[in-house]
């Protein structure tokens, strides 16, 4: 009960978000009341600790998440339930930003070329967009109770195909770190390219791509992904 009239709702979030953020100062009965986990601090685990409290199970708990950098915006991907991202940006005087609508509680708080924001329990991928250059300098993220993996993926990667062995088909997951021009291609045992999945330009975030391989003959074949910033691969059975 951060604002103290004897009620948990959605009010002890934001007072308690604003006073992360440094947009608010909490009192000594306050500050008593905020500290969930009674750790001696007041952060974004307090912050999931209440949420939960009102929400309630909101589903499995995210043990990962990955933040894509799509230049003038940001998203994530995560393999369970987000209860809150911290966030602190550096970058110029001719810096603004917006933050999702599709959350609990989304907010900013801005000191010269420094920004610190929190998302509360986010219901969509993209966080926030801009206007002008950044940089993220650090994230924080929680599951329901407790802090979680934060990835920036490299600039590109394949996951594991799936099946491999295979017949007809398999699938890759494709992760772009950097939005910009992909290429994905199927090469022989010979070093030449008999099949192309992907060759476009590419947000940030991860993709499932299949090929269908009905038309090939048994035998190996290597796949490779590729951007301006890097190359994956990976070798594959087709087994008829």
């Amino acid at each position: 009960d951060v604002t103290l009239d004897d009620v948990v709702n959605i009010l002890d979030v934001v007072n308690l978000v604003q006073a992360i953020l440094g947009l608010e100062e909490l009192d000594d009965n306050q500050m008593c009341n905020a500290d969930i986990n009674e750790d001696g601090i007041i952060n974004i685990l307090d912050v999931v600790g209440i949420v939960q409290a009102i929400l309630g199970n909101r589903g499995i708990d995210a043990t990962e998440i990955q933040i894509f950098n799509n230049e003038n915006s940001v998203s994530i991907e995560s393999n369970g339930y987000i209860g809150a991202v911290q966030m602190t940006l550096s970058h110029g005087e001719d810096f603004s930003i917006e933050l999702t609508d599709d959350a609990f509680i989304a907010d900013y708080n801005t000191k010269g070329n420094t920004t610190t924001l929190m998302i509360v329990a986010p219901e969509s991928k993209e966080l926030f967009t801009t206007v002008g250059n950044f940089e993220i300098v650090e994230t924080l993220a929680a599951n329901s109770n407790d802090y979680v993996d934060v990835v920036n993926p490299e600039a590109i990667s394949l996951g594991s195909a799936y099946p491999n062995p295979f017949n007809p088909t398999t699938s890759f997951e494709l992760s772009v770190g950097n939005a910009g021009h992909v290429t994905m291609n199927v090469y022989n045992v010979m070093g030449q390219v008999v099949e192309t999945l992907v060759n476009n330009t590419m947000d940030a975030g991860n993709y499932n791509i299949t090929w269908d391989a009905t038309n090939f003959s048994s035998g190996m074949y290597v796949v490779k992904a590729e951007t301006v910033n890097g190359l994956a691969s990976q070798k594959v059975m087709l087994v008829k």
